[in-house]
């Protein structure tokens, strides 16, 4: 359902109350198709969203969390050039359209004020931002259109035109109406709610494929990479027939001489007594061919240690990239995916987008539930979050619990040193359960210990520890348990 003029004009009012006499701090560009204008009015500030362009395309006042893209496009930097600083002297609809105007007075290149126009055209698919000089010359836009010769061009240097009246007015608003029956006292709440939890679920969608991808590529380049290394390994158990070769032409090195081409001798390494060949280089002396099986022999024997450590390696990386899927698959909301990937970004999985380094894992901290005993129960988001409630935010006594064997995130149980009720253990265990890679089985192994004796090896990726004096119980995950102990 797409913002009609109706009620862009109860949008337009509410904007025009909250903006008008505001100053534009800060300009940021989500997406090809979304701006962010930071405007302190008023001794607050506030965002305006201005997007959504390909589902009919909305202006609000927002709450939301945007992504702040460290290298924003060209448009967004032509809008921080002009507008930042900038005051909106007016926001008004145009009449009987679905544009809305924001007249700007701007400090100019060398400080003296210029006029601004920024225009939002709400036309569905063919939504734009345009941002106009003084004379109504358009500087540049979202989405150019149009050639040089057309009547209504939208291109850099053209001068802006109103469309032609194509969108009639409507005779009844069923937004307005959806609107009144919300109760609600705020059109942007409104419609930040209405379109906002949509796009925020298709941008969530959208990136949790994008990460999934990329995070399965590593993952299957990693496990190719072990199994070559693997079968490298099961080469290298010819060592001890090098080294064998070599001992019997060291033996028998008196009787030959340099150009023999294969040696026949005792193999004293069998255990029938019989004859070993050996094949030998006609072009080295017989010391050489000894020396040559020898090097052989330790350069296989040197290959099983680099090999073993790199195939541990590896195999924890995968164990690592795949406790990384199931974060993903168990993701709600956008920010657990942002969190996923910032621990990504700091683990060196996939390249950050450059910047300033944020505070890793900051956004919301890990989940809280009271049990029905009303014992706190933590429960980490993602690899990021375990290490920081596991190692640094919970006290040795608590008590921390995982499910047995498979991925999944830490919960510990702050109970102060004393030993957890039955219900409250219970209800931790089926938590640990829920949130781990056993969500869809009927029972699942948990383990539990207290904190101090969960340690983290050195070099560990995220997530990653081994724990001591343990017990198990078997739990049942439970989605209404955990829907029925969250702390709103």
């Amino acid at each position: 359902m797409a913002v009609d003029v109706i009620f862009l004009s109860e949008l337009v009012r509410e904007l025009a109350g909250a903006l008008e006499g505001g100053k534009i701090e800060k300009v940021n560009q989500p997406s090809r198709s979304e701006l962010i204008l930071t405007v302190k009015a008023g001794g607050a500030r506030r965002d305006l969203y201005i997007g959504g362009i390909g589902s009919g395309g909305r202006i609000c006042l927002t709450e939301r969390e945007y992504d702040r893209p460290s290298e924003p496009p060209m448009f967004c930097m032509l809008l921080r050039k002009h507008l930042v600083g900038a005051r909106i002297t007016s926001l008004t609809q145009t009449e009987g359209e679905r544009i809305v105007e924001l007249s700007l007075d701007a400090p100019g290149m060398f400080g003296e004020g210029e006029k601004r126009g920024l225009i939002i055209e709400l036309f569905g698919r063919n939504a734009n931002a345009i941002l106009t000089d003084g004379d109504g010359i358009i500087t540049d836009c979202l989405y150019r259109s149009g050639g040089a010769m057309e009547d209504r061009a939208i291109l850099p240097g053209m001068k802006y035109r109103y469309p032609d009246n194509l969108h009639p007015i409507p005779q009844t608003s069923k937004l307005l109406e959806e609107y009144i029956k919300s109760g609600l006292n705020s059109p942007s709440a409104f419609i930040d709610g209405y379109y906002g939890e949509k796009a925020e679920e298709e941008r969530r969608r959208r990136r949790t494929g994008d990460i999934s991808k990329r995070v399965k590529t590593l993952r299957d380049r990693t496990e190719r990479r072990v199994e070559a290394q693997r079968e490298e390994l099961l080469e290298t158990e010819k060592r001890e027939y090098y080294r064998e070769c070599g001992d019997i032409i060291t033996t028998n090195i008196h009787a030959m001489k340099k150009g023999q081409g294969v040696l026949k001798a005792f193999d004293y390494y069998s255990e029938d007594g019989s004859e070993r060949e050996i094949k030998l280089d006609p072009l080295k002396t017989p010391q050489e061919n000894a020396a040559a099986y020898y090097k052989s022999y330790t350069k296989l024997k040197n290959a099983v240690t680099h090999l073993t450590r790199e195939i541990e390696k590896g195999e924890r990386e995968v164990f690592y990239l795949d406790s990384v899927l199931d974060e993903l698959s168990r993701a709600s909301t956008l920010r657990e995916v942002t969190g996923i990937k910032e621990e990504l970004e700091a683990a060196g999985v996939i390249r950050s987008g450059g910047g300033k380094k944020k505070e890793l894992g900051r956004r919301e901290g890990p989940m809280r539930f009271i049990s029905s005993t009303g014992t706190l129960i933590r429960v980490g988001r993602n690899n990021l979050e375990n290490d920081r409630l596991t190692l640094k935010d919970s006290a040795a006594t608590d008590v921390w619990l995982h499910a047995q064997k498979i991925h999944g995130s830490h919960a510990v149980i702050s109970c102060a040193g004393s030993q957890p009720d039955e219900a409250t253990l219970s209800e931790a265990a089926s938590l640990a359960a829920w949130f781990s890679q056993g969500r869809d089985s009927g029972k699942v192994p948990v383990d539990y210990a207290l904190v101090k004796h969960v340690k983290k090896p050195s070099g560990a990726r995220p997530g990653m520890v081994i724990y001591t004096n343990y017990r198990t119980v078997i739990a049942r995950p439970d989605g209404e348990l955990c829907d029925r102990l969250r702390q709103k």
